[in-house]
């Protein structure tokens, strides 16, 4: 099975990031029973560490990997995401989805301790994760311990720098010239230096 399929379906562990993201809604996520039922066990948020299992998103990804656009923006995908819209509130229909574009971009890479990591470029997010890897992989490895002093000193500072360059220079590339050259690590290794 592709690594992306089985990833949802089998279960990856959660990250340190999400984790936190996960504690600080787990009142909107209890509050929505469709949300509880993916993002919260035994009514609680998970753990760094603790597997987490998506088969509905492994579902949907081979619609869409079997199906292509339609995969995702008709049929039961799409039947799914109008109806959670409609209990909601919202006025969608089959048309705005039939209506709905997308347009290719090439992605954005560098690597970190050996794995090439892919992001999508501006005016998406991705590139900050690029940045604070790349600012990571000129600092030791800490091993596995989550609250080890050294490492989250170095990782708020990683997030500092990075989320610092998003906010000087993150745009759309069709208004502003954004200098995605920031993610490679010579770049990089002069913000380490800071």
């Amino acid at each position: 099975m592709n690594l992306r399929l089985a990833c949802p379906k089998d279960g990856f562990p959660v990250g340190q990031r999400s984790a936190f993201d996960f504690a600080g809604c787990l009142e909107l996520l209890q509050g929505d029973e469709d949300a509880a039922d993916v993002f919260l066990k035994d009514g609680q948020t998970y753990q760094m560490g603790e597997l987490l299992r998506q088969p509905n998103l492994a579902k949907t990804l081979t619609a869409i990997a079997e199906q292509g656009r339609d995969g995702f923006y008709k049929g039961w995908v799409a039947q799914d995401m109008l109806a959670k819209l409609t209990a909601l509130g919202g006025r969608h229909v089959q048309a705005d989805l039939d209506a709905a574009l997308a347009t290719y971009v090439q992605p954005i890479k560098s690597q970190f301790r050996g794995y090439d990591v892919w992001e999508c470029p501006p005016n998406g997010q991705g590139v900050i994760a690029l940045l604070l890897l790349n600012i990571m992989s000129g600092i030791e490895k800490f091993g596995d311990d989550p609250i080890n002093v050294a490492r989250m000193h170095h990782e708020i500072e990683a997030g500092r720098l990075a989320y610092r360059d998003r906010s000087l220079y993150l745009a759309d590339p069709a208004f502003s010239d954004v200098p995605v050259e920031a993610t490679q690590s010579t770049y990089t290794q002069t913000r380490c230096a800071d």
